[in-house]
């Protein structure tokens, strides 16, 4: 193995990153690890990436500028409709993590379970901004009755379990498109559970 950097290898280094992080764990994952995962030279995570946090940057980018951007699509579609149930305010969160999963299935399922172990420590790191104003206009339209800061906590709430729940899945529930189906028929009856909850909480109408 070569002591130079591999020029070639930062698709190769998000996903040695990404399978050992949500493995082994994101603390329990060196640099030097990752370097010899993904087949490349010792200093090529620094020059790609400068840090271990910078690859976790990329990891964390990997899937979820695509689930950012579903979100905000979803949420937008629910301002334009001018109206929401509590299914639709939680769907319109879950559904771009669904379709993430459907569109790269073992990749995706790891990037989850790297978004949980954030979710627990570190979830500024995992935040939006943008993603965070527009899901707190449309549960607003659900729960105009509600407090602002109340709505917050119990979208964070819900999405974090959400999260928790698809990052206990074992690959197997992903590895096969009649398993991969099953799995998110599955993740749509946690999301109407968790309608329930989030009506429960905040709502003074019909839950859907």
């Amino acid at each position: 193995m070569s002591a130079r950097p591999d020029v070639g290898g930062r698709d190769l280094l998000i996903a040695a990153a990404l399978q050992a992080f949500a493995e082994e764990g994101i603390d329990a994952v060196s640099i030097r690890a990752v370097n010899r995962a993904a087949g490349v030279g010792p200093a090529t995570v620094h020059y790609h990436f400068g840090t271990k946090d910078g690859l976790l940057d990329a990891v964390l980018a990997h899937h979820g500028d695509e689930v950012v951007a579903g979100v905000i699509e979803e949420a937008r579609r629910l301002l334009d409709q001018g109206s929401a149930t509590p299914a639709e305010v939680v769907r319109s969160l879950t559904h771009p993590y669904e379709e993430m999963l459907r569109a790269h299935r073992e990749s995706g399922l790891r990037w989850v379970k790297v978004i949980d172990q954030l979710l627990r420590r570190d979830r500024d790191r995992v935040s939006d901004p943008e993603t965070t104003r527009i899901r707190s206009e449309v549960a607003r339209m659900a729960f105009p009755y509600a407090d602002e800061a109340d709505i917050d906590r119990a979208i964070v709430t819900s999405m974090q379990l959400f999260v928790t729940q698809v990052a206990q899945l074992p690959a197997e529930s992903v590895a096969t498109t009649q398993a991969l189906e099953d799995t998110l028929a599955d993740l749509e009856f946690l999301t109407d559970f968790l309608a329930g909850g989030l009506h429960a909480a905040l709502s003074r109408g019909p839950a859907f």
